[in-house]
């Protein structure tokens, strides 16, 4: 299958970039290669669990320097075996976490990585269009765009976020992943465009049910019970989550929140 992507050259640059500003320093091979960390193994499966090792523990701490190095792992992983799925889908994630990260600091890095992050999950939909996880994904970026951008951005991508949403659901209707997204879009949506708390909270606890290993879903039941202002239960669901993750610094920071 040919994949058509970003010319090579282009990614490169930015994610140099990107590691430049935050003073790391990456290593190119001579032949115009991949991006690569000088004390990482060069073979692609030791490059994409570096990268996944990385992206964990930068989503547990925020911190945006692991997260690039997670980015040039999981990129030069892919240049390796450019049709893996698993790799893939492991980029867009790490680049949408980027995104995600500096959506309330710095609205252009966020667009940057988001638009990354949607034409990688793209990518890997082509390579395999039964993939809930990736059509998930699609979905939160969509989602996440919307956020961003607001209204106008929200009347041309709000159908295709749902659609997505859709999708992953019909593929697997037992997806942690996608009822979190749909948690999510139940609780940020006006009433009007079919936001609704109560059915927030079922999606959340659903999740938690099929993954009861997953602190994302418990931080997000607790989130949107603190939203209804049921404090005990959202201080038992953030105990939960930090139980299972005591290094994530949001779990953390929520857990502060409730009083």
């Amino acid at each position: 299958m040919k994949l058509h992507t970003q010319p090579a050259s282009g990614m490169r640059a930015a994610v140099i970039a990107s590691l430049i500003i935050f003073g790391i320093s990456p290593v190119l091979s001579q032949g115009g290669g991949s991006v690569g960390v000088s004390d990482h193994n060069t073979t692609t499966s030791a490059l994409a669990e570096a990268g996944r090792e990385a992206l964990r523990r930068g989503k547990d701490t925020e911190d945006v320097k692991t997260m690039l190095l997670a980015v040039a792992d999981l990129r030069a992983a892919v240049k390796g075996d450019p049709t893996s799925v698993a790799n893939n889908y492991e980029l867009a994630l790490a680049e949408y976490d980027l995104g995600v990260q500096f959506q309330q600091s710095d609205k252009q890095s966020a667009e940057l990585w988001l638009d990354r992050a949607i034409a990688d999950t793209k990518k890997t939909i082509r390579l395999d269009g039964a993939s809930s996880d990736a059509h998930t994904l699609l979905s939160d970026l969509y989602g996440t765009k919307i956020g961003l951008d607001g209204f106008w951005t929200a009347i041309r991508l709000g159908p295709k976020a749902d659609s997505e949403l859709e999708t992953a659901l019909r593929l697997n209707p037992d997806n942690p992943r996608a009822h979190l997204t749909k948690g999510r879009r139940y609780l940020y949506s006006p009433r009007m465009f079919g936001g609704d708390l109560d059915k927030a909270i079922s999606s959340f606890k659903e999740a938690t049910l099929l993954d009861p290993h997953s602190d994302d879903a418990f931080r997000w039941l607790a989130i949107a019970l603190i939203k209804k202002g049921d404090t005990v239960l959202a201080k038992q669901a953030i105990a939960e989550a930090m139980h299972l993750n005591p290094q994530s610094r949001a779990d953390i920071e929520l857990a502060k929140t409730i009083h």
